[in-house]
Parts: C-alpha cells; structure tokens; sequence
C-alpha cells in the first residue's frame, strides 16, 4: 500500500509521474459502468433548498448539490471552497417502513434479513480490498470504487445504508476517473496532490482494515461498518473538493478561451429552423403551444417523467399518433414550458430541441440533428461545452449518425461527468416528427439513440421523442415501459373532444355559447386536424361578426355529401374542404370557373413553391390580382410564406388530386373541383415554353449584356448579377429551370403539341437556354434535363425518333460545353464550345449557320471525336459507376477517397472522406440517394448522396473488401472480402444480416440477383458460389473452374449465373439446380470480366488474351471473338438494350463493338494508363471508364467520342534537325510523331489550361479541348497518326466584339 509522501517535492514527483500514465493506466470496463445506477434511495432531501442558480459555476443552471455525508448525524464537510456553510442531517433510529400496516414480526424479518445483506456486503468487500493495492493511491480508489459496485450488484445492497451510500461515493469517484483521462488542468494540479495524499492515507486504512478482518476470528460487523464509514466520507469529503476545484479550474479555463468555443461551436453547423425559437412563418402563422386547458393529462404525464431523476426513470419518452394529431403542438409546448421553467425551481432544463420538417433540407436531413442538439446543449451546460471544445472531433457532423453520437455527444458528455453533480436535474431534449426525416432516417437515428442509452453513456440526459407510428419507430420502442409511451390514438374519445371544445371555444369566442360549436366539436371526431382548419376558414375575415360565424358555421354542418369510401378521418376533412372549395368558387362559371382553378391548380403543381405573380404569369389571361383572391378565398388551407405559397397539410393537394374526393354533388348539384395531374403539367410544360420564346421577355442571345468574351463571369460578377436580374424575371427562371418537370407520361395526354415545342426549342432557343442557365448558376442541370426529354420523346410514337436524336444532340453539347472550362465564360459557349463541336449533323449545322464569326476549327482527319468530359481526378480509379439516372458518377480511389461527379459538367460534388486504404469497389442504391464502398480497410461504408455524410461504417471483414453491391430495393448491401467470407447487410441499420461462409480463398465479386431473393460470389478459391439472401445458407457451390474467378453476374430473370477465371473459362451456370450449363472454352488466358445481355440471350467476356468473346447464352457457342485490343482486357459490358458492347484494356483504349457483327465501331483513345472499368449509363448514350492515368473519362457513344488529355510532348525526343534556311526545326519522338517549328514569334499561346492566350494582351481567345491537339500554325507543323486541329480567328468576331459573332437567319 501506498504511504503518504515525506514531502512536498515527494507528492509533487508522484504526482507528476502518476498524471503523465493517468491517461493510458485508467481505463474503465464496459462491465462496471455505474451510470443511472443511483437509487432513489441516495436521493437526500435537506431541509434548507439553495438558490435555483450559481451563474458563476460552470454546469446545470440548477445549481449544484454539497456533498452528501455518510454517517450518523454526520455534518458535511466545512471546506473553505464550498458555497455554504453545513448542513446537518438527521438520521432516523431505525429502518423506515413505506408500509405503516407492516406487522411487527414482519417488520423484524425484513431487518433480520437486511443485517444478512449488510454482513455480507462489508465481508466480501473486505476481502477484494488485496486485489486492488497498486502503487498509485488514486489507481487503488478508482479500483475499490468499481469492486463497491460489482459487490453490490451481485450481494444486493439495495437494503443496506451502508452499501447504497458507499456507492454515491463509487460513482463520484468513477466520474472523477473519467474525467481526468483526458489530463488535469494546470491550475488543479495542487488539488490533484492533496486528493492524492488523502487517498493514499485513507486506502492505507482500509488495506490495514482488510488484513485486520483475515486475521479476527469473530466479525465485528457494526464495528468494521462504522470505520468503512468513516474511511469513504473522508474520500468523499475529498472527491468533493477535488471536483469543486476541477470545476472552478474549468470555469477559469472556459473564461480564457471563451472566443475559441464559441467558434469552434459554430463548426457545427446547427439548424436555426429546427429550433423551436424559430419563428418560420409570417403573417401570425407561428408555432401555437398547446390551448390552456387542454392535453392537460398528457402534458402533465411528460412534465412529470422529465421531472422526474430516479434511475427507474425511462430515458426516452415516445408520443405518437397519426398526421395532424397534434403532436408537434404538444412537443413545442413541452420545449416552452421547459426553456422557462429550466431555470427557476430546480426543474429539468431543456438542453436542446430539433423539430423535424419536410418543408427545409435542413430539417429533413438526420446527420444535423445531433450536430444541433451539442450546439444548444453546450450553450446551457458549460462543462460539456469545453469537453467538445478540447475533444475537437467537429468533422463528425459530416459522419454517420453513430459517429455523432459516439465523438458530439457520448464522448464530451462522459468528459464533463464529474463536474457536472450527480444530483443535479437532467436535462431534457425534444426531437419532434422522427418520421418527417427522410427515408428511414428517423429509425436509424432513434436505433442509435437507444444503443448508446441502453450501454449507459447518457445519464443526465432525457429524451421526449414524437413521431407518426411508423412499424420501424414501433417495433424500437416496444420495449418502452407503458409510462414512456403516450399513443394519442389511443386516447379516450370523450377527453380528445373536450380538448377540442375548449380549443374551439378560446379560437371562437364569439361563438362559446352557440350550439352550433357543439355541433362543430362532434363533427371534428376527436381530430384535432379538422378544428383547426374549421377555425381559419371560421376567422378568415378580422371583421366577422359573430352572426356571420354562426351563419358560415351552420353552413358547413348543415350540408349534405354522398360520402366517399374513405376512412372516417378522411371524410371528415374532404367534407370540410369542400365546403371551403363551394364557398370559394361555386358561385363562379365558365371561363372565371376555370381561371380560377387553374390558379389553384397551378398553386399544387409547381416544381417549387412559388409566387401569385409566377402562378399568374404561368397561365394566360391571368393577373397577380386575381391569384392573391384565389389566395385570400382559400386562406383555410393555404398561406404565404416569404412570398412563396403553401398548403397547411399535405391531405388538402390528395384531395384535390383524387377526383373520387373532390368531385361530388350538394343536394341536386354537382361540383368538379378536381385537377387531373398529367393534363395540367401538360399545360404548364406548354407555358414554360411559351414564356420561354416570348419576344417581350424570353430567352435571347447575351441575356446578361456582357460586353467582353475575354473575361471570365467572376471578373465582372456584380454588374454581371444586376444584368441577369434584369433580363431573367421570376416567371422566365421557373420556366428555364424547370419545363422538363411539366413532361407527363405521354400515354395519358395528347403529347403533339409539346413535342412541336420541343423541336422549335431546339433550332436555336436551346443555345440561349444552355446559356441563361450558366448565368443562373443551374448549368448542372442541362444535361438531365434534356436527358430526360429525349427519354420522355421516346416513348411517344415512333413518329418522333428524329426529334428524339436531335434532343439526345443537344443534351451532349450542353456536355460539352457545362463540362469544360469554357464554361467559366458564357461567351465562349458560343466561341469555344459551338466553334469547337465536331458532330457534322443537321441541327448542328443549324446552329452554326447562326454564328458564321465564331473562330473556325478544322483538323487534318476531318471530322473527330472529341469528349463530352474529361474528369481528372489525381488518383488511381480503382471503380467506377453510373447513378441509376445518369446524373452521377462514383469513383473509388486508391488516395483512400470515395468522389461523386455531376455527369454533366464534371464538377466534383462531393469528397466521401473516412477510408483509410484505397477504395476496390463502388455502387449507387437503385434509387441513387446512397453509395456503398467497399475498401482495403476492411470496412464497407454507405454514405448520404444529397449531404456526403457518412451514413454507415459496416465492420465486420477482416480482409480488404474487394466487392459490394445493393439489392434492387436497396435494403440489404453484399461484401466480398479476401477475409473469404461474404456478408449481407441491412442498409438502413447497419446491421449485419448474415456472414456467408464456404469459400476457402478471397472473394473477389459479390452480385444480388434482379428479385434480390438470391446472391452469386465468386472467389480465389475456383468456385461459384450461390446463397439464399433471406436466410444466408449456401444453395449451390458451383465447381468447375481450376484457378480463382474474377467475376461473377446474374442473367437478367435469375436462372443462370456466368463467371469467368483465371483458368482461362467463362462458364454458366443454372441457379436452381447448381449444375454447369456450359463451359465456354475459347479464352487462352485468364478471363477478368463477364456480363449477361439485359436480354439473356448472349454473355460477353473480356480476357487477358487481349480478346473479347461473345457467346450464345443458350447454345454457349461461340458468336464472336472481338480483336483489336493489343493487351488485357480488364472489363467488359452491354449496352442496355444489348445492341453494343464496351471494353477498357491494359492498352489504355476504350473499344465500343457492335454485339451482332462483332464489327470494331469505336476506339477511344485519350487514357494514358490502363483502363480498368467500364460500363454504360442506364439509357445507354455514354460510357464512363476508369483508368490508372488518374482520371474518369466519359464518352458519347453515338459519336464514339476520343477523350485524350495531352500536354505538350508526351515521351523524350530522340532526333532534332534545323532546316537548310534556319527558320525551322523538326523533331522525333517516342510518341511516333514529328513536329516541324518555325522560329517566329506566335501570335498566341496554348496555355496549361487549354485555353488559347494572345501573345501580346494575354488575353484569353479562345477554350480548346486537349483531344483536339490545337497547334500554333503559323509557328508549328506536326506529323503525327493522331492527326492535329487549328484554329483561324481571321474572321471571327472576338473581345469586345464577341456579339457581332451571332449572325441570326431569321427573328426568333
């Protein structure tokens, strides 16, 4: 045992010594977290109570409670740091009874058996003292503090004074413990002495005390007892000092580096909308707290559990109910009651809030609520605020919820435990409409929540949590006691409607005492939903008399529908909407009639919420006048908000939307109030265009009167943003962003006249539309948009297949132009972009006969091919893959990163940063909202597509992880790992579903068949692999090949899987029996890549014997064998409707095949290393292909366009000459080419950038892509198989000229 130091230089030496190994040496076993172990029992009440607060003192604005002394009329410890003087408390005579009826004799037995307990307590306790003794006194307290625990847990201290009071000391020390891990501030070192020196004295008297007990024949429990007591109220006496000063030193510390936290705060980025602070709507259309005098019963149910500090305490409160239940009224009434009350009668104090919209991105996105719950709680708890400070893991809200959890909220929590009193009041946090996040992001949330209360990390932390009752949320809180759980539901009928008539009655007072309101509150059903619509359309005008009420009120309820078949909810509200809709437009006719409701329409259909004057300007004959009556006669169910307009509740557009709802008849009348949706955005669509061509207003060249190409937008940004607000008003913004959303499916409207807008659009409209949506900042969305035309286009009648072609054109300039840096510029989408586009097609030509001044570019092969994009990206790719809409692009690396791409302009959207080795494999959700990665860190991780955040860390694998892939469905993700295992997991969770075991080698290729009811892998260990996805067991084990299979694939209906191998074979497979259809012999090297037609008809395989081979998939012969690589061929892929088939190879070139004649169509040729994935986008207009020239490149594939980045010479020069007039030079190089200079000086310069520079002004000319191979030509000839481009400014009208170079053939 450890003495007390001779002096003061001695204890300074230990001390030293022990807080440099405090760190490393104090690590607590999850097994003994004494957390929310407190009973109710060591709850003390005092006589006196001490001020609400202490606003010097760090922690819960509470206050802080003394120390608790520990023995008989024990008074606490007088030290001069202390706030108070003494308290005295007053011990009872004996045990006190809850029961006062309790029999004598049973009263005994129970004191019989509690001096048993206590017995046994102080014996074993005694007995475990040797295992603790360590050189460190402290080290030995923190250790006898976890041994007090475990006895009592296992012994059952809960009867014995002795035991329950020894344990408020065991888990006052364990939180010094946790505390100190992290270091002891300077300014506390002293304090950190003196605690040492009375623990060493103290645990030297309890170790002789021990060895006294082994050695006593006859124990002398009181005795023992009364000097164990003695021992720990000295500790306690210190560890509350000890606390005390680490709390006035944080104090101290916090005030220095004020500033510093409250910067590094803001790093959170907390959502100001989520709070219930906010004020979000204007007009008095605020967040209401509940009615005074209503949910009096459930308000005070929560207020009492949040109340409420005994360890029996739920953590978690869930009120739930169905849409417009009131719950969020309630939440938001709970946040006020507490914002108030926290600070005033030792009440819980509301630490944070985050109620949860749809309406904003912010609120609907899960990784920002625990970002914004840390933010408001280390607003009110300042220890924790400095625990995050000097944890510093602020990066984590761009993390999965788990990490936030673990490195915002446990972790710094855990830090500030131990000045933070343990009997302090918790604090309460309010998350409201779990369901509102997006997809099952409220599940997964709450499931993290949970685990992180159920491991005891959140003692001193309550939450009320409200959600609709959704299975997953449900199936979570089941385990709830029967007092955390609040279903309004399922409360009585008769408590709802009183709740209701005394809303009713505060809303409308002028008609308290009518019966009508009796009548109204019997109509509303318990629906909270339906009186509080009743109550705007009742108030709608200030100055209503209380006559016209009761008129309009017996209005309502007097009314006769035929009923829908609908729930009883649903006709309760569509009867009040129609008799809102009846007042609003029923005395209207004809073309007034329809006006009008097109207003209404328009207000539901719009791509975004919008203005009266953009709903005005969008249907003619219509002014802003007459869309703020429609506005103001629908005030009951709709508002405006920052002059944008909004419905109260989503079931007002389902009503309108469902004609079987909002059509229906009055006595003898009928009424047709309902839109039919795809009629009406054909409409729209045709005055997004109409709007668009306007002579007035619309689209015209130089929309934002620039005055020189040679400068970049941002060089003129402020006059540049003045000309765009001018010239592009609301309505020609709508339109431009957001025509292709008004494309229905054609087979429900008469598409002729849309696609007539379509190809007038195109002539030459289009160009002006590329370029207002680059001055708009939207030029990201040009090409899906037109993607999505064609699309839409196709499926109209054959009849428009050349229109079709021509939008499919159009979308692959905006590509070209979007894509490059040229588009830094808007001129130059003119003078770089059209000037520049090699495709000799009709409606190019079109374009180009329109700017006859723009420079001209020739090249010596004609006409090339040119990429739509190159994408470089610094870094091996590793994997690559299309979105399922073919908007992005993901990439994994081999510099540890996971990169998202906006297919259309190559601009990198998103960094997916936390591998910690190179990235193998790569895949988007179907629905393209998530990406799975799979990496070398034997991780596999899934990631937020919208936010970049990391949803899910997914470890398990013991190996790299070398294959992942979403079901269909996107619930469930596979892994392949050289681990040898296979693992599916739940996309949503996390979780880890099954561990496929079999193999014996690594699994190289993982796929779930299109029904996701089955999995194929393929591994080093030669064998094909098939699993049941739902219950893991191996179905088939598919043996045949002789070395390792690369690759693994599924037919299209499931029946057949095809693999390819080292051992030179692509083989097939039937999945229901497992037997081998086929080998297909033909490879006379390893076989890297295989894949089905969508069809099934044929499988493509791709082979280091530099051939690709197409096979008849039920035949298994031989179709075609694909030549002209010149090495290995690493991936292979049809097309989606089977026509054509991509190759990427060793030899750098991507190769594009006709799949029926096996003819060569395409080489593309730009990658400067080894091409190692390949595919199609969904629609089958591009390949994406990666390579280890560090970059992605995407390629058109009705041109076959070339991607190259070149610069400057590309090997060494083997040969240089002068010719015999010394004017000019000619060299050789290993790139077998030759160029030929001439020593003059260049007019212009070919910058790094590609952009052309003049020579003297420095002026940027002119953008050319790098393919392309532009040569100075007055200054360079160059021979070369690649051929060269050129480019003549002689005619072309440039700098501040640049307008004349629009030379239009026609008004338009």
């Amino acid at each position: 045992m450890a003495k007390k130091p001779s002096s003061v230089a001695a204890k300074k030496s230990k001390t030293k010594g022990f807080l440099k190994s405090i760190q490393n040496v104090f690590k607590r076993p999850k097994s003994v977290d004494p957390s929310a172990r407190q009973p109710n029992s060591t709850r003390v009440s005092f006589s006196s109570a001490s001020g609400a607060h202490d606003h010097g003192r760090p922690g819960n604005d509470a206050g802080i409670t003394e120390p608790i002394a520990l023995g008989g009329n024990a008074t606490l410890n007088q030290d001069p740091t202390a706030r108070e003087t003494s308290r005295t408390l007053t011990p009872t005579s004996q045990p006190a009874s809850t029961n006062p009826q309790m029999p004598v004799s049973d009263w005994k037995a129970t004191a019989k058996e509690g001096l048993g307990v206590a017995s046994r307590f102080t014996q074993t306790l005694l007995k475990r003292v040797p295992e603790c003794v360590d050189i460190h006194p402290v080290k030995v307290a923190f250790a006898i503090a976890k041994v007090v625990i475990d006895i009592k847990d296992s012994v059952g201290g809960s009867q014995d004074e002795l035991a329950q009071r020894l344990e408020v000391t065991a888990n006052r020390l364990l939180a010094v413990e946790r505390t100190v891990e992290g270091g002891v501030p300077k300014v506390a070192e002293q304090a950190m002495e003196q605690f040492t020196c009375i623990l060493g004295e103290e645990m030297g008297k309890l170790e002789d005390l021990a060895k006294k007990s082994l050695i006593t024949r006859i124990f002398d429990h009181e005795e023992y007892k009364s000097t164990i007591q003695q021992i720990f109220q000295r500790v306690n006496d210190a560890t509350m000092s000890f606390h005390i000063a680490m709390e006035i030193s944080i104090q101290e510390t916090a005030n220095m580096i004020h500033d510093d936290i409250k910067a590094t705060l803001e790093r959170l980025r907390p959502s100001e909308k989520a709070d219930h602070k906010t004020v979000l709507e204007e007009q008095g259309l605020k967040r209401e707290e509940c009615t005074a005098g209503t949910r009096l019963e459930i308000l005070e149910d929560i207020t009492k559990w949040a109340n409420d500090r005994s360890s029996a305490s739920p953590h978690v409160f869930w009120l739930t109910g169905q849409a417009g239940s009131g719950k969020t009224t309630i939440a938001y009434t709970i946040a006020k009651r507490f914002e108030k009350d926290g600070n005033v009668n030792r009440h819980t104090v509301l630490g944070g809030n985050f109620l949860c919209s749809r309406q904003f991105q912010e609120t609907q996105a899960q990784t920002r609520i625990l970002p914004t719950i840390a933010y408001q709680l280390a607003r009110k708890c300042k220890p924790y605020a400095y625990a995050l400070h000097v944890a510093d893991k602020f990066d984590a809200v761009n993390h999965e919820v788990a990490t936030q959890m673990k490195d915002l909220l446990v972790g710094p929590w855990q830090q500030s435990e131990a000045v933070r009193p343990l009997e302090l009041s918790p604090y309460l946090i309010v998350i409201d409409a779990l369901d509102e996040i997006k997809g099952d992001g409220g599940s997964t949330f709450l499931h993290d929540l949970l685990t992180a209360i159920n491991e005891d990390h959140l003692r001193g932390l309550k939450f009320l949590v409200t959600s609709r009752s959704n299975p997953k949320v449900a199936a979570l809180c089941e385990s709830f006691a029967s007092d955390a759980i609040c279903r309004l539901q399922d409360v009585p009928i008769e408590q709802a409607m009183s709740d209701i008539k005394t809303y009713l009655e505060a809303k409308l007072p002028k008609l308290a005492d009518k019966p009508e309101l009796t009548e109204l509150v019997q109509r509303a059903g318990g629906l909270f939903i339906y009186a509080a619509t009743a109550v705007k359309y009742l108030t709608r005008r200030a100055s209503i008399t209380a006559e016209g009420q009761t008129e309009m009120l017996n209005d309502l309820i007097s009314k006769s529908y035929e009923p829908a078949s609908a729930s009883k909810a649903t006709f309760l509200i569509d009867e009040l909407y129609r008799q809102i809709m009846c007042d609003a437009f029923s005395e209207l006719e004809g073309k007034f009639l329809t006006r009008r409701l097109r207003i209404l329409y328009t207000f539901l259909c719009t791509a975004e919420r919008t203005s009266t004057s953009i709903v005005a300007a969008l249907i003619p004959d219509v002014d802003d006048e007459e869309a703020r009556a429609v506005l103001g006669d629908l005030h009951p169910v709709l508002y405006t908000q920052d002059d944008q307009v909004f419905w109260y509740h989503a079931s007002f557009p389902d009503f309108i939307f469902d004609r079987d709802r909002s059509n229906f008849r009055i006595g003898e009348e009928d009424f047709a109030f309902s839109c039919n949706e795809p009629a009406y955005h054909n409409l729209l669509g045709e005055s997004c265009f109409r709007i668009m061509e306007m002579e007035s207003f619309g689209l015209r060249f130089n929309m934002g009167n620039i005055t020189s190409s040679f400068l970049f937008d941002r060089d003129n940004a402020v006059a540049l943003s003045e000309q765009v607000k001018k010239n592009i008003n609301a309505v020609l913004r709508y339109s431009s962003h957001h025509w292709a959303h008004h494309l229905p499916s054609p087979q429900l409207i008469d598409a002729a006249n849309l696609c007539r807008c379509i190809s007038d659009f195109l002539q030459i409209r289009v160009l002006f539309w590329i370029e207002a949506m680059n001055l708009l900042g939207l030029r990201n969305q040009c090409t899906p948009m037109l993607q999505r035309a064609r699309q839409w286009v196709l499926k109209c009648n054959s009849d428009y297949l050349e229109l079709a072609r021509d939008v499919g054109e159009a979308a692959n300039f905006a590509t070209y132009f979007t894509g490059s840096p040229a588009a830094e510029s808007t001129p130059h989408l003119y003078i770089s972009a059209l000037a520049t586009w090699s495709r000799d097609t009709s409606l190019a030509r079109t374009w180009k006969k329109q700017f006859s001044h723009i420079p001209v570019f020739t090249h010596t092969k004609g006409s090339i091919d040119m990429p739509l994009m190159t994408v470089p990206t610094g870094s091996v790719i590793n994997a690559v893959a299309f979105s399922s809409d073919g908007s992005q692009i993901v990439s994994g690396s081999s510099d540890r990163s996971v990169r998202v791409w906006d297919a259309s302009t190559g601009v990198e959207v998103k960094v997916l940063k936390g591998h910690t080795s190179d990235v193998n494999s790569v895949a988007f959700s179907s629905d393209g909202t998530q990406i799975v990665s799979g990496s070398r860190d034997q991780s596999v991780r899934v990631w937020d597509v919208s936010t970049g955040a990391e949803v899910k860390v997914l470890n398990g694998h013991t190996g790299w992880v070398r294959s992942v892939a979403f079901s269909s469905d996107g619930s469930q993700i596979v892994s392949g790992s050289s681990d040898q295992s296979v693992r599916v997991w739940d996309a949503s969770t996390g979780a880890e579903v099954k561990v496929l075991k079999g193999h014996t080698g690594s699994v190289s290729s993982v796929a779930f068949s299109s029904d996701g009811t089955q999995i194929v892998s393929g591994s080093n260990d030669q064998s094909v692999r098939v699993w049941d996805a739902s219950t893991g067991a191996e179905v088939k084990v598919l043996e045949g090949h002789t070395r390792s299979v690369n690759s693994v694939a599924f037919s299209s209906d499931g029946t057949q899987i095809v693999s390819g191998s080292y051992d030179q074979s692509v083989r097939v497979w039937d999945v229901s029996t497992g037997a081998e259809v086929k080998v297909l012999n033909g490879h006379t090297r390893p076989v890297y890549s295989v894949a089905f037609s969508s069809d099934g008809t044929q499988i493509v395989s791709g082979s280091a014997d530099q051939s690709v081979r197409v096979w008849d998939a039920w035949t298994c012969a031989e179709v075609k064998v694909l030549n002209g690589h010149t090495s290995d061929v690493n991936s292979v892929a049809f097309s989606s409707d089977g026509m054509q088939i991509v190759s990427g190879s060793d030899d750098q070139s991507v190769r594009v095949w006709d799949a029926s004649t096996g003819a060569q169509l395409k080489v593309l040729k730009g990658h400067t290393g080894s091409v190692n994935s390949v595919a199609f986008s969904s629609d089958g207009t591009q390949i994406v292909s990666g390579s280890d020239d560090e970059s992605v490149r995407v390629w058109d594939v009705a041109t076959g366009t070339e991607v190259k980045v070149l610069e400057g010479h590309t090997s060494s020069v083997n040969s240089a000459a002068f010719l015999s007039d010394s004017t000019q030079i000619v060299s050789g190089l290993n790139d077998n080419s030759a160029r030929m200079c001439t020593l003059v000086n260049s007019v212009w310069n070919l910058a790094d950038s590609n952009w052309i520079i003049s020579s003297l002004g420095k002026d940027r000319l002119m953008w050319v892509p790098p393919a392309a191979q532009v040569t100075e030509l007055s200054n360079i000839l160059v021979i070369s198989r690649h051929g060269f481009g050129s480019v003549d400014f002689q005619q072309s009208m440039i700098g501040v000229h640049w307008v004349g170079c629009y030379t239009p053939l026609f008004n338009v």
